[in-house]
């Protein structure tokens, strides 16, 4: 199964990716529980690549994206974790889903980070009311350029790379701020809420925690045998 960074989402015990599996797309879904893997087809989601995902801690998994035969689409689609059914919520207008940026569902709204959008050519933190179907543009982000790399609390701040540091947006307060130390490495960005902590996984020698209070990188010493992780995707699992 082929996929694209980051439609890696855990929910419920499982973990769930959704791609291109001998030819039809699918929804990959390996369980912690059981300890097996399943899959479904889906037939109403171009998700073969270039979709991002996030669940609303309930049952859904909003996608974003997706392509076929190198055609993106802006749609949003659900997927109910219980049915196992997908549908069409709508299509973003303004939102141009190219590279694939990132999501995250709090309180009805799907927080995209660096979307594109028609009203500015810069990267964008944008939200999606799932609800009224509202897309807002919230915080511009003209510094990033490149692949995004985030992660978010799951309460009010999303983190972001931008250049050599990390940004923080509350969501609250509609507000960004920027650390002062610098980030050692590029890499996949995982929220840790036991430590309060930003991980930041780029492979070989390249895996470093961030302590948001003290602003302060520290090398993990974890014998990762992987050269690069850039284009690896990830997510916490919470026991």
């Amino acid at each position: 199964m082929t996929y694209v960074n980051p439609t890696f989402v855990y929910a419920r015990g499982s973990i769930y990716l959704f791609g291109l599996g001998e030819g039809k797309t699918v929804c990959a879904r390996y369980s912690f529980g059981d300890k097996k893997s399943y899959y479904y087809e889906i037939h109403d989601i171009a998700g073969d690549s270039y979709v991002s995902a996030c669940f609303d801690g309930s049952r859904n998994i909003y996608l974003l994206g997706g392509s076929i035969d190198h055609k993106l689409f802006n749609r949003v689609d659900c997927f109910d974790i219980t049915t196992k059914k997908t549908r069409l919520v709508t299509n973003l207008v303004n939102i141009r889903n190219y590279p694939p940026p990132h999501t995250y569902y709090h309180n009805n709204l799907v927080y995209i980070v660096g979307a594109k959008t028609n009203f500015t050519m810069a990267r964008s933190l944008v939200s999606f009311d799932v609800v009224n179907h509202v897309t807002t543009v919230e915080h511009i982000l003209p510094e990033i350029t490149g692949r995004i790399m985030s992660c978010f609390d799951g309460q009010d701040r999303i983190f972001f790379k931008e250049k050599e540091t990390i940004i923080t947006y509350s969501l609250a307060n509609k507000d960004a701020g920027k650390y002062a130390s610098k980030c050692p490495v590029d890499g996949h960005l995982v929220y840790d809420p036991a430590t309060d902590g930003i991980l930041i996984l780029g492979g070989m020698s390249k895996n470093f925690r961030h302590s948001i209070k003290d602003d302060i990188w520290t090398q993990i010493v974890d014998n990762d045998k992987t050269v690069d992780r850039l284009k690896n995707s990830g997510c916490l699992v919470r026991g």
